[in-house]
């Protein structure tokens, strides 16, 4: 009995020793299996990493870019609201230029009307003028001509009143004395004045 004992003790061992080969084998299998998945998950939350890298530098660009876009909506809407104004200040420049223009036109026609008012009145002034210096050339003339009937009849009042002076002076030379009982002795025709008129004496 002694004998037979071990034969089976070795044959469990070496069943044993089976089985612990093929679970090692299969433990190394699914180690290799659990390496390959873990350097697999690895790689794959390397990548995710990688990934989530790139999407958060994306989204970064992408939040940037909307900043940008704000910025440049709002550059736009000022923009917008500058042209507005500028359009409004350009209308209102417009309007008054328009304005400025009638109000040139209606200044020009104004002065061209005073200017012909203007010559109208140069030409009444001088037809005015004219007639003037001819009415004062016929005065002058008038005057002159009275002038020279007053000193014609001046100078023949003189001649008269001197010929009347010689005449009386002649009278008085020749008049004869009056005595008492004589009669008044008349000078001769030839002597008398002419001017004077003939006395009713006997001569």
């Amino acid at each position: 009995m002694s004998t037979a004992n071990p034969q089976p003790l070795d044959s469990r061992l070496l069943s044993a020793m089976k089985r612990l080969r093929l679970e090692n084998i299969n433990l190394q299998r699914q180690m290799r299996t659990l390496q390959s998945d873990c350097e697999q998950a690895s790689t794959q939350a390397s990548e995710s990493g990688s990934r989530k890298l790139q999407l958060e530098k994306q989204l970064s660009q992408v939040e940037a870019q909307l900043q940008e876009l704000e910025k440049l909506k709002q550059r736009v809407e000022s923009l917008e609201a500058e042209k507005q104004h500028w359009e409004a200040q350009r209308q209102a420049i417009t309007s008054l230029a328009q304005r400025q223009t009638l109000e040139l036109q209606e200044l020009r026609t104004l002065l061209a009307e005073r200017d012909e008012q203007i010559a109208a009145l140069q030409q009444s002034n001088q037809a005015a003028g004219q007639e003037l210096e001819r009415v004062k050339q016929q005065a002058r003339q008038v005057i002159v001509q009275h002038y020279q009937a007053m000193k014609t009849a001046q100078e023949q009042a003189q001649q008269a009143f001197e010929e009347v002076r010689r005449n009386k002076s002649q009278l008085d030379a020749i008049r004869a004395p009056m005595g008492s009982g004589h009669r008044k002795v008349l000078p001769p025709r030839s002597l008398r004045p002419m001017s004077l008129p003939s006395q009713g004496v006997n001569q």
